[in-house]
């Protein structure tokens, strides 16, 4: 934990490097900005929920892919070849259980992002979330 009990900002996320670094030459000049967001979304979930190695995992590996279709694709269209590039990095790493919550990760981030979102607007105008507001979040 951080300052006054909250999680601390982790500059170096092994496995967010190595996950997404195969990416690098596909991303491009972009790389270093959809770096920092997935750095800026792994913080934000662990900064709402207390999350276990394994949730925390998921969460670096569906924030690496997220949005990779844009990318490897070069489409709009992005979540189908994003969730794609998610099962075949599983199925390369012996993580085909995580599948399913990966691919609902993926697919629904903007949906979560709204739930964020709402919780950051509530805990400026308040003490801030509760551990148990932060449970019932997840």
């Amino acid at each position: 934990m951080g300052h006054a009990g909250h999680p601390a900002i982790d500059p170096h996320i092994p496995l967010l490097e190595e996950t997404l670094a195969p990416w690098k030459h596909d991303i491009g000049s972009d790389y270093p900005g959809y770096r920092n967001h997935i750095y800026r979304m792994v913080h934000f979930c662990s900064a709402l929920r207390e999350c276990t190695d394994d949730e925390r995992r998921k969460t670096i590996i569906a924030g690496c892919f997220h949005d990779l279709g844009i990318w490897s694709d070069r489409t709009a269209d992005y979540l189908p070849p994003s969730i794609a590039r998610a099962h075949r990095y599983l199925q390369q790493n012996s993580l085909e259980p995580w599948s399913a919550e990966i691919e609902l990760l993926i697919d629904n981030h903007h949906r979560l992002r709204e739930h964020a979102e709402r919780d950051i607007r509530w805990s400026r105008y308040s003490a801030g979330p509760t551990s148990s507001t932060c449970r019932s979040v997840s």
